[in-house]
Parts: structure tokens; C-alpha cells; sequence
């Protein structure tokens, strides 16, 4: 089965928000569209196999099934996707960086 992709807004803002933090740090576009560009491609995985992402740490605080799918540049993890599964469909709820605190209910 294959499913659809689905980022909310506020995914979405962040993923943006991020990239646009990657050039202003590297001072180099191609490198946050690099950045990008991946973490999207990444995301683009859980279509074929939305349970590729472990349940996230914080699941237990929520009423549905919470996942989680990792992503860095270069061999650094610095980033995760939180995302649920409804249906035929992958929701990406927040992107967060590594080392934020964990996410809670009122956060989404």
C-alpha cells in the first residue's frame, strides 16, 4: 500500500524556518537547499513505509500512535520528524531539533 505524504503547516514552517537558519549559518543557499531537499526526500521514504520511523519517546502522552523518523547532514543526527499514520496517509505533525525538549501535547 502506498500512502500520501501530508506536512501541516506548522511542519512545514519549520522545515522552512530551518533551511532559511542553514543559509544564514552557512551563508551558502546551496547548502540549505542541500539540507532541504534531503530532509524532504527523507520524509518522502515513510510513503512506501511509514513505520520506518520507531515510536517517539514522548507516545505515551498522546492519544494517538506518535513516530518518529531522524535526519542530519552528514553523519549527524540534528533534526526529527513527528508524524502519525491516519489512514492511508502520513501526517508530519513537527520537525524538531535533537536537542529541544521533548515534545507535548499542547505543543501541536
Amino acid at each position: 500500500m502506498r500512502y500520501h505524504l501530508k506536512l501541516t503547516d506548522e511542519a512545514s514552517d519549520l522545515l522552512f524556518s530551518i533551511a532559511n537558519w542553514y543559509a544564514e549559518k552557512s551563508q551558502s543557499l546551496e547548502v540549505a537547499t542541500a539540507w532541504y531537499d534531503g530532509f524532504v526526500e527523507e520524509l518522502e521514504t515513510l510513503e512506501q513505509d511509514p513505520v520506518r520511523g520507531g515510536l517517539a519517546p514522548e507516545n505515551p502522552l498522546f492519544d494517538f500512535e506518535l513516530r518518529e523518523l531522524h535526519y542530519g547532514s552528514g553523519k549527524r543526527v540534528t533534526h526529527r520528524s513527528l508524524y502519525r499514520i491516519v489512514g492511508d496517509a502520513v501526517e508530519v505533525l513537527s520537525i524538531r531539533h535533537h536537542a529541544q525538549r521533548p515534545l507535548e501535547p499542547g505543543d501541536l
